[in-house]
């Protein structure tokens, strides 16, 4: 029954959806097939966090491997708009949740027309793959999985190619060494932390999980370490932020930051602190582990999802978990299953990063040349090019 309503709730998200762009049917008699070599290339239009960055990604890789692309914008703002004039390419990649693929198949007809090589790269957070998000597997070719943990989910539920596409690991740019420290006045302590969108799943995001293995790494006040958790949308998890201030009470060493800095201040984090710590209960990838190796920096990760192919090899410090049910949760389905990870694993982790920080800062900067040499642009133009028409 959870399963249905669920699907039921994203199937009134496509209807409304396509009836607030009833444009869509006019503006595809305007889209014009060139039949030209290239991609149209559908997905959000900001690209500084989630599926929009990864659209970035994938924009940048496309162009290093010569395959021209036209931008499609979609999400489902009330503010969003649809791209206009677009000449239609023969192959269209979606960078769209697979249970709303229908929505921009409504959005933009002829780009998901039979006569497209249609590519779906989908990310998913659970090893169970429920009915909501399977609306997309009929108006694909294939799907194209941002790990081997989404490779297996998809694998195990559509008999079409499903296959694991390198998503280039890049630092970010931007950045200037001791900006963030500036901004957030921590001087040269120690500086652990993890960035969160609250407004995608806190519960699965569990920053709380990050405050509590702190505190039991440090019992006492820290002068010399500080933690933070950078977030955004608190607003929309307005239970989360008062879970995370409750945890935090009466702890100056743990700073809970909500806000939407400018691209050049998150880059300057990265380049700032001295460990990333991500206690989630699963990642379809983990864009943000990504960007911490990618900058050097040790890691400390819950050894579940998709974060298990950047942190493999010695890459950081994998967490130990154990499977627990999902529960209540607007996102997911109650009976799905998803890691707690080990607090006491996590805590002496913390505890031996400090202490050690010097031999962690070596190792850091050793895991992030190993994954950038795994993730290499270059490999990424590889596979596209032996994938896509020019």
């Amino acid at each position: 029954m959870a399963e249905f309503n669920l699907a039921r709730e994203r199937l009134r998200t496509v209807a409304t959806t396509v009836r607030r762009s009833a444009e869509a049917a006019s503006l595809a008699v305007r889209q014009r097939s060139s039949d030209a070599p290239g991609v149209n290339l559908v997905g959000p239009a900001q690209r500084d966090f989630g599926l929009g960055a990864m659209t970035g990604e994938l924009a940048q890789a496309l162009e290093s491997a010569g395959v021209s692309s036209a931008a499609w914008e979609f999400d489902l703002s009330p503010h969003a708009r649809l791209s206009r004039h677009l000449d239609v390419a023969p192959s269209t990649i979606a960078v769209v949740n697979s249970g709303l693929i229908p929505v921009a198949a409504g959005a933009y007809p002829r780009a998901f027309s039979p006569r497209r090589h249609r590519v779906g790269l989908w990310h998913w957070e659970l090893e169970q793959v429920p009915f909501s998000q399977r609306l997309g597997l009929p108006l694909v070719d294939e799907v194209w999985a941002t790990s081997t943990f989404v490779q297996e989910a998809f694998g195990a539920v559509t008999s079409k190619p499903v296959r694991r596409f390198p998503l280039p690991i890049r630092r970010l740019e931007g950045g200037t060494p001791g900006e963030a420290r500036q901004h957030l006045g921590v001087g040269d302590r120690v500086l652990l932390a993890y960035q969160v969108d609250l407004g995608s799943s806190a519960r699965r995001k569990n920053p709380v999980a990050v405050v509590e293995a702190y505190k039991q790494a440090f019992p006492a006040v820290q002068s010399d370490v500080r933690l933070l958790i950078k977030s955004v949308n608190a607003d929309m998890a307005s239970g989360a932020w008062s879970t995370l201030e409750r945890a935090r009470a009466g702890r100056e060493d743990i700073l809970l930051v909500d806000a939407r800095w400018p691209g050049s201040l998150v880059a300057s984090l990265y380049e700032d602190l001295d460990c990333y710590v991500s206690l989630h209960r699963s990642e379809g990838y983990g864009l943000t582990v990504a960007h911490a190796l990618a900058a050097g920096k040790p890691v400390i990760a819950t050894d579940y999802g998709g974060t298990t192919d950047l942190i493999r090899h010695d890459r950081g410090t994998a967490v130990p978990y154990r499977l627990v049910r999902v529960g209540t949760d607007p996102s997911y389905p109650a009976d799905a299953s998803w890691a707690d990870p080990d607090r006491d694993a996590a805590a002496e982790a913390i505890r031996d990063l400090v202490d050690r920080l010097d031999h962690y800062r070596v190792a850091g900067r050793a895991a992030g040349k190993s994954a950038g040499a795994e993730f290499s642009t270059e490999r990424a133009v590889d596979w596209l090019r032996a994938r896509i028409d020019r």
